[in-house]
This record gives structure tokens, sequence and C-alpha cells, in this order.
């Protein structure tokens, strides 16, 4: 097998358990002419999707609001630990601040 096929030699992350790391992404899908984004919430570790929505745009707003309503899907509380959200494509990262959430930009773990 060819190394140059496969560039990552381990991991890029390591997460050994669900709702430890988060991803987001989304779509475009055109409905009756008019264009409307599917936002998914995937976990890493089990690949299941912990929720998704549709909306007219797409904002930081519309992906706070689905990362608080897969919180309370998968019955984690604020004082436990939160999943990190990665947001796919950009690589920024919704970090829990002071009882807020905000982005930062993306680094890599090791």
């Amino acid at each position: 097998m060819r190394d140059d096929l496969h560039p990552f030699k381990e991991p890029k992350y390591r997460i050994w358990q669900r709702n430890l790391m988060w991803g987001c992404d989304w779509t475009k899908l055109l409905i009756n002419h008019v264009r409307w984004y599917l936002i998914i919430l995937i976990d890493f570790f089990s690949r299941y999707i912990i929720g998704y929505d549709i909306y007219p745009s797409i904002n930081a707003a519309h992906v706070k609001h689905l990362y608080a309503m897969g919180l309370k899907s998968q019955g984690i509380a604020p004082k436990d630990v939160l999943p990190e959200l990665r947001i796919l494509g950009n690589q920024r990262v919704l970090l829990p601040h002071g009882g807020r959430y905000q982005f930062c930009p993306g680094t890599k773990t090791h």
C-alpha cells in the first residue's frame, strides 16, 4: 500500500468516547426554487447524528442553537463537560466561555 495515499499515520484527534467532540457542517438545498441550508451536527466518535435543522440562511446563531439542542438531546447539562464543536470546512471551534459560547480559531490536538 502506498504511503502517499494515506497521509495521516495517526488520527487527527484522540477521541475515546461519545460526546467529546462534535462536528458541524452544512449543505445547500434547492426546494421549489428557494435556497435552504441543511445544518447537521455529528458526534465524531460514534458518527451518530446529534441534530439537524433547515434554515433559509446560515449564521453563528443557527449553529449555536443547534449545539444547544444537541446538548439537550444528549442529556448534557451546562455544568457537565461540554463537547468541543468543530465547524467543518473552516476549522473553527465553539467553546464554552463564562456560561456562553464563543467561536475560537481551531487548533490541532495531538
